[in-house]
This record gives structure tokens, sequence and C-alpha cells, in this order.
């Protein structure tokens, strides 16, 4: 039967009885004869033992009995299905074949089996975490330590050499950690570095700026818009004002410049570039007077500078030189009506008696003597030469006014 021997199908049931969820095998051939058995099978309605029993001519009716001593209580069930032969590509039935099992058989089964998981599961969990551990010890603990040892260290003093080297070859988030922290500690210390040398910058700014302020020969302010309240000034405002700087900053500009202040205060929150008042008019405690030209730059948005530029001086010499001018056009003017009327009175009887000169010449004209043509000859010509002479200096006049 199917090539087999007698002795290769035993083993072959022996095997399959070897097989942990199976209790027994009952194996038939084509013609329906039981050839082999073994093991906890159901026969004849009963459950029980029938060892093992191999015959290729069929298995007798005792081979196949359940032994009475082994009977078996526990519910079985069974599986039947056919032994195909393939035999030049055609399959045919050579017999068919029953495998029983039980619950209680499987349920051992499945509990070793469960058991047998549980371990794997819990060695596999163990192997894992064990990896885990040394993965994060070398990849991360380690690196990570190395990370907070030296941003722990890090100071304001060794900005410059900072550098943290974690070992780590590959480009891993620990990598871009160490390559941030060194980013970072570097441009901490050039912004450091910057803002050190702008506030070194500013202190030479500042310094020279306080000295242009204090010795400038103009009165400078510094003024809030919105109160016009003064906030500092400079040696130069005192001498403008009259007041110390102290007392500045104790009054407001209505108080020093009360004429226009609150016109000029209003325009200043307007605007933003540079403005010039012509003309500006301080009071001083005793009561006095200085006229200066004001020059207006916003420095934030609510305090401007003032530079005042005293002109009291060159005023009152522009007053006295008006005065002086005024003074010079006046005596120019009665000059030139004395002069003019002199001119009259001189021209008029020398008219007259040029007149009369040539009435008499011309009466006397035929019996006048060399002599006396001489004489009449001198008075009109010294008459005419004053005449010259007086018209000469009225054209002078003329063109001078």
């Amino acid at each position: 039967m199917w090539g087999l021997d007698q002795e290769g199908l035993k083993v072959t049931v022996v095997g399959m009885l070897r097989i942990p969820t199976l209790v027994g095998v009952k194996i038939s051939n084509e013609k329906g004869l039981v050839v082999a058995t073994g093991g906890i099978v159901i026969e004849n309605g009963e459950t029980g033992n029938v060892g093992m029993h191999v015959n290729l001519l069929g298995n007798s009716a005792e081979d196949v009995a359940v032994h009475g001593d082994e009977l078996y209580d526990n519910e079985m069930f069974s599986h039947q299905f056919p032994i195909i032969y393939n035999l030049e590509s055609e399959n045919l039935l050579v017999g068919q074949a029953i495998i029983y099992s039980n619950s209680s058989v499987i349920f051992r089964r499945m509990k070793s089996q469960l058991a047998m998981l549980v371990v794997n599961i819990a060695l596999t969990l163990l192997t894992f975490f064990l990896a885990l551990l040394w993965a994060v010890n070398r990849y991360l603990r380690k690196p990570l330590g190395i990370l907070t040892s030296a941003t722990a260290s890090i100071s304001l003093d060794g900005l410059e050499t900072f550098s943290v080297n974690t070992k780590t070859t590959r480009r891993n988030e620990i990598r871009i950690l160490e390559e941030a922290i060194n980013s970072m500690v570097l441009g901490l210390h050039k912004a450091i570095f910057e803002r050190e040398d702008s506030q070194a910058n500013l202190r030479v700014s500042e310094k020279k700026y306080r000295l242009l302020f204090e010795r400038s020969n103009d009165a400078i302010f510094l003024v809030d818009i919105k109160s016009g309240k003064y906030l500092d000034a400079n040696l130069a405002a005192e001498k403008l004002t009259g007041y110390s700087i102290d007392e500045l900053k104790e009054l407001t500009v209505h108080d020093v410049t009360p004429q226009g202040s609150a016109e000029r205060l209003n325009l200043l929150k307007s605007k933003t570039e540079q403005t010039r008042f012509n003309t500006i008019e301080y009071i001083r405690p005793d009561g006095s007077k200085r006229i200066a030209l004001l020059d207006i730059v916003q420095q934030k948005e609510n305090i401007f500078f003032g530079i005042a530029h005293d002109i009291t001086q060159s005023k009152h010499a522009e007053q006295e030189l008006i005065k002086a001018k005024n003074a010079a056009e006046k005596s120019n003017k009665l000059k030139t009506e004395f002069l003019a009327q002199m001119s009259h009175e001189i021209r008029s009887p020398l008219n007259v008696i040029m007149s009369f000169i040539g009435l008499i010449k011309s009466e006397v004209e035929e019996t006048i003597s060399p002599d006396i043509e001489d004489s009449f000859q001198s008075i009109e010509s010294a008459s005419s030469r004053i005449i010259r002479t007086i018209d000469q200096y009225d054209r002078f006049t003329i063109r001078i006014i």
C-alpha cells in the first residue's frame, strides 16, 4: 500500500501520535479496512486506549478493541480526511485517516505554549530593555551628560573658547543639539562683544555730547513737549535766562518765554523736522528781556532740544544803527534844505545885480572908458563864476540824494 511496508506505516503512526495535540490515530485503506490504529480512539461507541496495531492486511477486531481497563472519560472530538496519492498527475484515493483529540489536551498544550510564549515575550522584552539601556547609555545618557556638564560650565568670561563635543558621529538629534548649543554660545559671545563695543562707543559719544552741551556758547534746553517743562540745560542757558539749571528744571517754557509759548508747543507736536523760531523773548527774573534765535530739534517722541542764540546785543546795535541812520537822513535833509535856501538867497540878489549892471553898462556904453569897461567885465565874470559854482553844487547834491 502506497509503497510503504508495515514498519514504515508504524513509524508514521508513531510520529503522528507524538504531535502534542493528538491522542489517537486510525488509518483505513481504500477498501475501508483499518490497517493502523494507536492511542485513544472511539471504537464501537467506546472511548479508550487501543495500544498500537499496524497490519497492512487489516487489523482484527481484537486489535482495534478498546482496552477495558483503559477507558477514557473526557470528551473527544475527531477529524477525518482522505489520503490522496498523486500518480502521473492523477489523484487517487488510497485511504482515509481519523485523528483524535480532546479539550484537556489542547488546553494543556495551550497552557504550555502560552507559558512558553510569555517566557519568550519576557525574554524578548528583557533583551529589548537591556539593549535600550545600552543604547540610551551610549547614544543619549553619555552625550546628554556631556551637554549638561558643558552647559553648566558656561561662563561669560569663557564664551570665546567654549565648545562642546558629544563625540556623536551620526547627524541625529544629539548632534543637532550639540551644534545648536555651540552656535548659541558663539552668537551670545558675539552679541555681548557687540553690545560692549556699542556701549563703549555710546559712552564716548555721550561724553563728547556732554562736553559740547556744557561748553556751547549757545543756550541749549531739553524740554518735554507735552508739559513744556525744562528737563536739562547748559551754562549758556543760565546766562541767557538768568536762572540756574536747578531753577530752570522747576519752570516751564510758559514761565521763561510766555509770549507765543503755547502756539510753539502745539506746532512742535505735529512736526518732526528741525524748526526755527525768530526773535524769541526770554524774561529774566529781574524783569529784563533777552532776545534769541531758537532752533528746535526733536530728540525723542515727546522730547526736543532747543538751541537759542542770544542776539540781544545785535538787536540793540541794529536799533542804534537805525536811529543813527534816521538822524543822518534828517541832518542831510536839513543840510540840503539849508543849501537849497542859501542857493536861492544868493542866486536871486546876484541875478538882480547882474541885471542892473547890464542896464547901467548899456546906458554908458558909448561914453565908458576902458578902465570902467574892464570893471564891468570883472563884475560879470565874477557873477557868472558864482552862478556856475551854485549850479554845480546843486547837481552834486541831487546825485548824492
